[in-house]
């Protein structure tokens, strides 16, 4: 009996804060370093061939800190408002703002698109009379934010909590794949020093 309730009391300190067991901080730290690893490996294999490839754009310490802020909010439930504030914020400006555009149906965008159109060709005929609401929309989303409407579409519009979590849980192990891949072609196309 004794042996049940400490248990039951682990298992809610686990999940009032989950990022605090000792079992999370193991498994984080053990993907962290085996992620290192690879990207090590990557960056050696670059080099012995005279290539440019991999960048590396966290150290393992704020990558361990990445996935255990990802746990947490997970956790909590929050893993858009995080997505968006510690992830898109570092490709966009104003990531507060884009997120209400986040994952519109296709003709819900379409209509923000012609809206924005509308509303510059209101305020300055002359200047936009003869521009697409494709293009108009791309000035606006270069100005607010900061990148092309392409980037915008893919990044917030076309938003995926699955796809989102893949980059986050995933990225580093795409990343060293397409390292090798790169390696493999430039051996194959004898593009090596």
């Amino acid at each position: 009996m004794f042996d049940n309730a400490k248990r039951l009391r682990k298992l809610q300190k686990v999940a009032q804060d989950p990022t605090e067991s000792e079992h999370i901080q193991a498994l984080v730290t053990v993907v962290t370093e085996i992620e290192d690893r690879q990207i090590s490996a990557v960056e050696e294999l670059h080099d012995s061939l005279g290539i440019e490839g991999l960048e590396r754009t966290k150290t393992t310490e704020e990558r361990r800190d990445q996935l255990l802020s990802l746990v947490d909010v997970m956790a909590k439930g929050e893993f858009e408002e995080w997505w968006f504030g510690e992830v898109i914020a570092d490709h966009l400006d104003n990531p507060d703002d884009a997120r209400s555009y986040a994952a519109l149906s296709d003709e819900e965008w379409e209509t923000q698109k012609e809206r924005w159109a509308d509303t510059y060709r209101d305020r300055a005929p002359e200047e936009f009379e003869r521009c697409s609401d494709e293009e108009i929309a791309g000035l606006h989303i270069e100005r607010k934010w900061g990148v092309s409407l392409s980037e915008f579409e893919r990044e917030v519009v076309n938003y995926s909590r699955a796809e989102a979590l893949e980059t986050v849980l995933a990225g580093n192990l795409q990343a060293v794949e397409a390292g090798v891949q790169h390696a493999t072609n430039a051996v194959e196309a004898g593009g090596t020093e």
